[in-house]
């Protein structure tokens, strides 16, 4: 016999190689191996998606409440401190600045915006010059007694 076009060299196959039947039952159990597998990882992956999308959102309600809470913080600080914040101010301030890693409010951080304030308050010269008479320091006093009784 002349070969055939599976066998071009003409000698039979192996006796324990599989037939045609069980190769295409090990496909078949591969295929549906796979489309389990595939139904899985999409379960999965549409399951750790919700669970990114919670904690993105409660990631980000952290951090408005932590801001507002930085905000609350320095307004008390400013108002221990007498001075007054207007809240145009505080709108404007990056207040994610104020928070620690933690998530709280930096009391370091608030009393550094504070010694800004507090520095501009302090008067640097006396401000009762110029109001009124004003007897300042290089005027001598009396040192003698000007009532007549007592000369």
């Amino acid at each position: 016999m002349i070969g055939n076009d599976l066998n071009p060299s003409g000698s039979q196959p192996p006796e324990d190689a599989p037939d045609v039947a069980t190769l295409k039952a090990d496909i078949d159990k591969w295929k549906s191996l796979s489309r389990v597998n595939e139904k899985r990882w999409n379960a999965a992956s549409a399951e750790l998606d919700s669970l990114r999308k919670e904690h993105s959102t409660a990631v980000d309600l952290h951090r408005e409440y932590a801001r507002r809470l930085a905000q609350a913080e320095m307004k008390a600080q400013a108002a221990m401190s007498g001075i007054a914040l207007s809240d145009g101010f505080l709108s404007l301030l990056d207040c994610s600045k104020l928070i620690d890693e933690g998530g709280d409010p930096s009391a370091d951080a608030i009393a550094l915006v504070l010694t800004q304030f507090r520095a501009a308050q302090e008067a640097e010269f006396t401000q009762g010059l110029g109001l009124g008479y004003h007897q300042g320091p290089l005027v001598p006093l009396n040192t003698f007694s000007l009532d007549a009784r007592n000369r």
